[in-house]
């Protein structure tokens, strides 16, 4: 089995160890890198090459969405999964917008994390159906 690299960015120390945890409870072959700051995972991005990013909207410096599109320009393929505290209708459709791959409000339950993991890994997206209220 190979391995899946995935890099979560969130300048709460205590939010990441907590998703580090839940992730490894997917699989055993998963390798989690945590970043506090989405200038750091830019900087870092070529070198860690991950397959998936949990990324924080608001964090100081430069934010989630800023990162998205910067990362996404230099690497189409790479997966990012939104995860905020704030389910705001402006967020969800700047992420969307910018090509994540799908959005989670903290803190994720574990059946909402396996769900998003799963599909955004199968190539597919994943957007809570609450959140999509807002899109009609």
């Amino acid at each position: 089995m190979a391995m899946i690299k995935i890099v979560i960015v969130d300048d709460h120390p205590a939010f990441r160890q907590g998703l580090h945890l839940m992730l490894k409870e997917l699989s055993p072959a998963i390798e989690i890198i945590e970043m506090d700051s989405g200038s750091l995972f830019i900087e870092d991005l070529e070198d860690t090459c991950p397959d998936l990013v949990f990324m924080d909207i608001r964090m100081p410096g430069i934010n989630g969405i800023e990162v998205a599109t910067i990362a996404l320009k230099q690497q189409p393929k790479l997966r990012i999964i939104i995860l905020t505290m704030f389910g705001e209708e402006k967020y969800l459709k700047e992420a969307m917008e910018v090509g994540v791959k799908g959005f989670l409000i903290k803190p994720p339950s574990l059946l909402q994390l396996k769900k998003t993991y799963n599909i955004v890994m199968d190539n597919g997206s994943y957007f809570p159906s609450e959140l999509k209220t807002f899109l009609k």
